[in-house]
């Protein structure tokens, strides 16, 4: 009823779970007061009031005493019966909706590795409002590992950045999540402070973990075979195949600096990286928070983007460099 009040729709309506996360059971809730008060004389059993909750000062108190028993006396008797048919419809209904949010989700949504999350813009356009909503909330709760849901008002702030064809276009959500409308994606991610990221190289460790502080994320390299090496196609962004015995002895990660060049795989000729971002469409606030992987002269792989050309795998590949970003380098030690 208190979320009725609220203006909730069927999450909001389906009332408290029964069951929740596998964990919590709630084996009376469907059970009335009364009978429950029967039952503890019956089995002469002593139980404890809440005074508070005789306390009119609580809205859910001034439900549960004044509302309700108006609504039963004057419109309608069965209104308890009513509730909990309205609580099963709208727990049956919310499920299936949240299972077709997830299916929608995984199809639109892509997380770059660099706590990004990126739903491509034809996908969520072929969505149904109802399903658009939850996928915008299944991408938050992602982010920042809540259970708790986005209001209304934060769904439809970013919801309204769809109905607008400017790029650059923000909506600011609890736990300090930004949404931003890029070129062909909405993009999800924690806000950063507003400095600028101070310059860093790091020699690649071969095989190895490199944290990379200043990004809060690491790249794992690991050497295997062409036969044992995943295959290219299903490999995320986040990840690429190197032919090994064209790298030079020392390889490093570093970020972008001015005048950095780069020949991406399918390409023969170099080009400016920064015209190479903006051909890909990376948004500005995102380049310099792409880790490099470098010989001293050359990119070797833009992180979560593009390998380059001359160290692609061919059919001749011995040795394989696998490379992940990994997002807060779990079980990593400075040695």
């Amino acid at each position: 009823m208190l979320n009725f009040l609220r203006g909730a729709g069927t999450a909001g309506l389906k009332g408290i779970m029964p069951v929740r996360d596998n964990y919590y059971i709630r084996p009376l809730l469907t059970v009335r007061r009364s009978e429950i008060e029967r039952y503890c004389v019956e089995m002469n059993l002593s139980f404890r009031n809440d005074s508070s909750n005789l306390k009119p000062v609580y809205l859910r108190n001034r439900v549960r005493m004044e509302l309700i028993p108006l609504l039963k006396n004057e419109y309608n008797p069965g209104l308890t019966a009513s509730l909990l048919r309205l609580g099963e419809i709208c727990r049956e209904e919310d499920g299936y909706l949240e299972e077709q949010a997830v299916k929608a989700y995984r199809s639109a949504g892509q997380n770059d590795g660099n706590g990004v999350i990126k739903l491509s813009l034809a996908r969520l356009y072929e969505m149904p409002k109802a399903v658009l909503r939850r996928v915008v909330r299944l991408a938050w709760r992602d982010l920042t590992g809540s259970e708790r849901d986005l209001s209304f008002t934060h769904t439809k702030a970013v919801l309204d950045l769809l109905d607008n064809e400017i790029t650059g276009l923000r909506a600011s959500l609890p736990a300090g999540i930004v949404a931003i409308r890029s070129y062909t994606t909405l993009d999800l991610y924690v806000e950063r402070k507003k400095q600028e990221l101070s310059p860093y190289i790091y020699p690649l460790r071969v095989p190895g973990l490199t944290w990379i502080p200043e990004l809060g994320l690491a790249v794992r390299a690991s050497l295997t075979t062409i036969e044992d090496a995943p295959e290219p196609s299903f490999l995320p962004v986040t990840e690429a195949l190197l032919d090994f015995d064209k790298l030079p002895p020392q390889i490093f990660v570093r970020r972008r600096l001015e005048g950095d060049f780069f020949c991406p795989y399918g390409r023969k000729s170099t080009e400016k990286l920064k015209d190479f971002l903006i051909k890909q469409k990376v948004p500005r606030a995102e380049r310099d928070y792409l880790p490099l992987i470098c010989t001293p002269e050359e990119i070797i792989w833009i992180g979560g983007i593009r390998v380059g050309e001359k160290w692609k795998i061919e059919s001749d590949t011995a040795k394989i460099l696998h490379l992940e970003l990994v997002r807060g380098a779990p079980g990593y030690q400075e040695s």
